[in-house]
């Protein structure tokens, strides 16, 4: 059975439940896809991961990084997209994904971590970021993963927050031969167009009763 969690955005939270994900429904394990041709091989780095390059991309110029500790590995694979980002900028990954608080937190818990850029800002376009960047994502991080482990790759999780959130439920929802359960934190999945009409009502009534906790717009 299917599982999607909602919850707030934070590190810890997601490991947490990633942990005991699987205590009364059982994560499903995906169908193995072909494997890409030829990714650039993840390099070993001081602090014992081995990652991709920073310059890293999928077919459609999407930056992408994959991350895992070999000694470490379980087998399973963390899949992480970003939030919403500002359709007016490039669309961008950590400057050191290696040593990113969330790429860090997984490879330490055993997992593998990759995460995409996407080909492109502002809001997310199921069709090509989805069903293009993200299962080819997936594909690549698991060659690389049997490449540089000689282990093949049990369970693949996504998971985000805001946008990313959407965005996870969406991977589930549609493509459940290939992930194994998703985490979505705080994501826009219920009503976004209501959730926009009504931020300035919580607002309002928010700093009624906590009068100078957020002493400006957040906008």
């Amino acid at each position: 059975m299917k599982r999607i969690a909602e919850f707030p955005r934070t590190a810890f939270a997601v490991a947490a439940l990633l942990v005991v994900t699987g205590c009364s429904d059982l994560p499903v394990k995906p169908e193995r896809r072909p494997e890409v041709s030829s990714p650039a091989p993840l390099a070993m780095q001081s602090n014992g991961l081995a990652c991709t390059e920073p310059d890293a991309k999928l077919t459609s110029g999407a930056l992408f990084q994959v991350c895992v500790n070999p000694a470490k590995w379980n087998r399973d694979l963390v899949v992480f997209i970003p939030g919403y980002h500002d359709p007016a900028s490039a669309p961008t990954l950590s400057d050191n994904f290696s040593e990113s608080p969330l790429s860090l937190l997984f490879t330490a818990l055993g997992y593998g971590f990759a995460s995409t850029s996407f080909r492109a800002t502002g809001l997310i376009e199921p069709d090509t970021w989805i069903g293009g960047d993200l299962l080819e994502l997936v594909v690549t991080a698991e060659t690389l993963l049997v490449h540089s482990t000689g282990r093949t790759p049990r369970y693949v999780y996504q998971t985000g927050g805001s946008q990313g959130g959407l965005g996870t439920v969406m991977a589930v929802e549609r493509y459940p031969e290939v992930f194994s359960g998703g985490l979505a934190g705080c994501g826009p999945i219920g009503d976004y167009g209501k959730q926009i009409d009504y931020v300035a009502d919580f607002r309002a009534v928010f700093d009624y009763f906590f009068a100078g906790a957020i002493p400006a717009w957040p906008v």
